[in-house]
């Protein structure tokens, strides 16, 4: 029974029980009061008559008040799946298309959180579960630290792909927003899946205790630097990763094809440039171990890339005495993959990507098992289902529950377009 129609009833209940009583009170004269004592007696039926009738009243609204109380406080310890379920026939235009929000107050939240440029908080808010993992390698992780309360379609074919292909795995979404919408058509499709777990990510809980990287994070200096969001976002990833063992993904890589079984492996952009954006690191690992020390003592807030990928190329160079690691491929039990394995387009290409009907006749070359959307460059370009691309087609076979929600949405943007086209028609045609 939904909300709506469960306080129905218990209106419907409470008053029924209130004009019961003043029936009693009021229905025939007995005893007493008939006969000469009926004047009197009427004044005291009336009074006793209000009294109840207002007691009842401001009893069945304490009873509503505190049924809703309940009522709403349960609804926040739901799982999401159930939670999101009750509005499935909804669909949320703005939120898929990227509306953000979740501005903290203090500490890390304030500093992550400001630096978003929409602060608009999501429809029918949901509170998430706060992020737990488990010590395993089949863990799969993608973060998003911008505090946004939403992915767009490409982060969440993303988080999907990645599901589809790794069934026996643990495809965990953290997110520094501690709520999403409820309402949201792209958190519901993830949702649907019983291995992808949707939670918040707060960095004083996840890294309390964790040693060198918990105190240097809850230092700050991270903050105090010009890629404040992104230098956060590489020391999370470090810290969840290393904690727990598993696999990490950037949001703008789409996985195409099981991920590499090795025990502990790194993408690289180029043969000479190792990555952050995809590696897998079992706990405690030496790699782990060496890049926290890197990251929190040689830390240059002020210089791109210095703290990502830059962290793992000074670590592997220094770790197996390597200048030139273009001609390696592997550091130790650190397995160092092609660039055409997670970065099969280079970064200047990548609007190739959404060419309509570019994607007819492409095909990715045989060990690639990732493809890599360059976010910083395509952030703008939306999926467009059935254009052809190759981003549609890749999303057609590898994300199909997102593609299908795109595609409803888009049929429904287009019928209200229309209709509100035709209202325009019709108020000119009347004018006229």
């Amino acid at each position: 029974m939904n909300l709506r129609r469960y306080l129905f009833v218990l209106f419907r209940h409470c008053f029924r029980f209130v004009g019961g009583q003043r029936q009693n009170l009021e229905g025939g004269c007995g005893g007493r009061c008939c006969g000469r004592g009926m004047g009197v007696c009427s004044m005291v039926r009336l009074w006793v008559s209000s009294r109840a009738v207002v007691g009842g009243s401001l009893a069945a609204l304490v009873l509503l008040l505190l049924v809703i109380k309940i009522l709403l406080g349960s609804r926040t310890s739901l799982s999401l799946p159930a939670v999101v379920a009750d509005y499935e026939d909804h669909f949320a235009i703005d939120v898929v298309m990227g509306v953000e929000g979740g501005v903290g107050e203090g500490g890390w939240r304030a500093a992550a959180c400001t630096l978003q440029a929409s602060t608009t908080p999501p429809p029918f808010p949901v509170r998430l579960p706060k992020f737990t993992a488990s010590s395993s390698a089949q863990n799969i992780f993608f973060l998003e630290t911008t505090c946004a309360s939403a992915l767009n379609a490409k982060m969440a074919c993303a988080v999907e792909s990645a599901a589809v292909h790794h069934p026996d795995h643990q495809v965990h979404l953290a997110l520094t927003s501690t709520h999403v919408g409820g309402t949201d058509a792209i958190i519901h499709a993830l949702a649907s899946y019983s291995n992808i777990h949707i939670s918040t990510l707060d960095v004083d809980d996840v890294l309390e205790g964790t040693g060198r990287l918990g105190k240097w994070l809850r230092g700050m200096e991270w903050a105090r630097s010009d890629w404040a969001g992104i230098n956060l976002s590489d020391a999370l990833r470090l810290g969840v990763v290393c904690s727990v063992g598993g696999i990490y993904l950037d949001l703008d890589m789409w996985t195409v094809a099981p991920l590499p079984s090795s025990e502990s492996w790194i993408g690289r952009e180029r043969w000479d440039h190792l990555s952050n954006g995809a590696f897998k690191i079992p706990k405690d690992h030496w790699l782990c171990v060496e890049a926290i020390r890197e990251l929190t003592e040689h830390f240059q807030g002020n210089v791109w890339g210095h703290n990502g990928p830059g962290v793992f190329q000074r670590v592997v160079r220094k770790a197996c005495n390597i200048q030139n690691i273009t001609d390696v491929h592997q550091c130790k039990d650190l397995v160092m993959l092609a660039p055409s394995t997670f970065y099969p387009l280079h970064w200047k290409r990548w609007e190739e990507l959404f060419v309509s009907g570019g994607g007819i006749s492409w095909t990715w070359p045989q060990n690639t098992v990732g493809i890599h959307l360059w976010n910083k460059f395509s952030k703008g370009a939306p999926l467009h289902p059935g254009d052809g691309s190759i981003v549609d087609k890749t999303s057609q076979k590898n994300c199909p529950k997102i593609f299908d929600t795109v595609t409803q949405i888009r049929k429904l943007r287009d019928n209200l377009q229309r209709r509100k086209m035709r209202k325009i028609s019709s108020r000119h045609s009347l004018e006229a």
